[in-house]
């Protein structure tokens, strides 16, 4: 039972991990290919370069080569993640990667580097280092980048897992209905303590590890309990654990847009100073929460 559980919990996350943080590769690593490609091997020293034509196609070419390669392996890893569940699939996965992120752009860049000596230079093949230099080295920064970009994937997914299980146990734990709740809260303000009831309340709120009840009126109390204990004595179905800093009530909720990473970004009333995002494994819990009492 518990496998079968896990099996439909990871495959309920296929969905969730399309797109990984991939900027810093385009920014950082591929920048450095080019370079690498023209200079590794040259004797000739910087100067000559730089007084030599050809330097300057051949840099731009390489640089050409190296960026449709990158958004061509973006897509194809996106494409591998949409086909290919982690669970189970993992050999066909590699198998396809194999296939159409290495050796297709292998011999793509191949042919094109080809193209390039032979059209452009007039240089033969035989006089060339392509095959035992250019080649090896474009192969193992192609190597390079499809680990990279597996290991984000792998990485996002397992990500993706541990926040679907998480909700899954905390919907276990507390399941709609079944706990009707506290109705009001003590605070302290100065010397004094204060009731608030329930349905005044807009949301708890960690800030740098303390917990603050914040009511529909933007009045702020430090109200010292973790939101795991505050989600113990709350009703499940007027108040919801957006994220691991704020639990929300129903009434605070305005509104919720999609974003591009596939969260969701909620509108609170009052409005916190930093944004509120619910994770895309929690999103389709918190849209059926949200559309209980709709």
């Amino acid at each position: 039972m518990q496998m079968q559980e896990n099996s439909g919990l990871l495959h309920s996350n296929k969905e969730a991990h399309y797109k990984v943080n991939d900027q810093w590769i385009f920014w950082g690593i591929l920048p450095i290919v080019p370079f690498l490609i023209v200079h590794v091997g040259n004797d000739n020293s910087l100067v000559e370069l730089l007084r030599t034509p050809s330097y300057y196609s051949d840099l731009l070419l390489a640089f050409l080569v190296t960026y449709l390669t990158g958004f061509y392996l973006r897509i194809i890893f996106s494409l591998a993640d949409r086909k290919f569940d982690w669970h189970g699939l993992i050999t066909a996965r590699v198998k396809w990667l194999f296939l159409y992120a290495f050796l297709c752009p292998l011999f793509i860049a191949l042919f094109i580097e080809m193209l390039y000596l032979v059209l452009i230079l007039r240089i033969p093949l035989s006089n060339s280092s392509i095959f035992y230099l250019e080649l090896p080295l474009f192969a193992l920064v192609l190597l390079l980048i499809n680990f990279t970009y597996s290991f984000l994937y792998f990485r996002r997914y397992n990500t993706s897992v541990v926040q679907a299980f998480e909700v899954r146990q905390s919907a276990a734990k507390h399941p709609s209905g079944t706990n009707k709740g506290r109705q009001e809260f003590w605070v302290s303000s100065g010397a004094a303590s204060i009731m608030v009831a329930s349905q005044d309340i807009a949301y708890f709120m960690v800030v740098s590890k303390t917990t603050f009840l914040v009511t529909l009126k933007n009045v702020k109390y430090i109200y010292p309990a973790s939101l795991d204990k505050i989600m113990d004595d709350l009703q499940q179905a007027d108040f919801f654990q957006l994220n691991r800093q704020i639990i929300a009530s129903r009434a605070a909720i305005k509104g919720y847009e999609n974003t591009n990473t596939r969260k969701l970004s909620i509108q609170l009333s009052p409005a916190p100073v930093d944004p509120v995002f619910v994770a895309k494994a929690k999103a389709g819990l918190f849209l059926d929460w949200l559309k209980e009492k709709s």
